[in-house]
């Protein structure tokens, strides 16, 4: 066995931050996918199909890369066998193409995601290399912008005073998925027919707290200027 690497730093927030999402969309694929899917022509279920496939490969890859790290740091393995192909992350060109497969209508659940962080600096400058995009300060946190959706990265007592006092369990921890909408009116009436509990969070935003075994909360704005974590 090898003896450990000392320069070879592993943060143990990104692997977190990584397996977090990982389980995020793993439930997402268990109990909310089919019901989206649904809903969609044949050739956006196609799409989503795909772009789904594409996150959780690129999840799985980054996952295995980090666990790779781990092992760098550990002494399990040397830094030069840690470079052989089979260790490598791959997959950019196909991952990180901003481009869907073909034009198509998918759903906006993942509009916005809000993950809190003990750190946001920190956290964003460290998305911010991996993703090869520089984050973008707001009033009340971090926010890196994508062709189809936006990551905001805030503090834990920043977020749980933006959800209108929801206690963030853990951290790091995703809390927030913000849904698009048409009109809240039409939400509302939704939501009373189908006996589910919401709160207005502003008078452009609603909050719908998930089961524990999901965690976090469903917001739904009309606009963008009702989230106060993008200003």
């Amino acid at each position: 066995m090898s003896s450990p690497a000392p320069s070879v730093a592993f943060f143990d927030n990104t692997f977190e931050e990584a397996m977090a999402l990982t389980r995020e969309a793993r439930d997402y694929l268990t109990f909310q996918e089919k019901a989206d899917l649904a809903e969609l022509d044949p050739v956006s279920r196609m799409v989503a199909s795909c772009e789904s496939m594409r996150v959780t490969a690129r999840l799985t890859q980054v996952v295995a890369w980090l666990l790779v790290q781990r092992a760098v740091h550990a002494g399990e393995i040397t830094r030069e066998q840690a470079k052989q192909p089979q260790y490598r992350l791959s997959g950019r060109e196909v991952c990180a193409d901003a481009k869907p497969v073909a034009e198509a209508a998918l759903p906006e659940r993942l509009s916005d995601l809000l993950v809190v962080v003990a750190d946001p600096d920190e956290a964003a400058a460290r998305f911010g290399r991996y993703l090869g995009r520089p984050a973008r300060r707001a009033a009340h946190g971090w926010l890196l912008e994508f062709e189809r959706g936006r990551l905001a990265l805030l503090g834990q007592e920043t977020a749980e005073s933006l959800l209108g006092g929801f206690k963030v369990p853990t951290l790091p921890y995703i809390a927030g998925y913000l849904l698009r909408c048409g009109n809240l009116d039409a939400c509302k009436q939704v939501f009373g027919k189908a006996g589910i509990v919401y709160r207005e969070l502003t008078e452009n935003m609603l909050a719908v707290a998930q089961p524990a075994s999901l965690g976090g909360i469903l917001l739904f704005s009309v606009e963008d200027g009702g989230v106060p974590w993008a200003k």
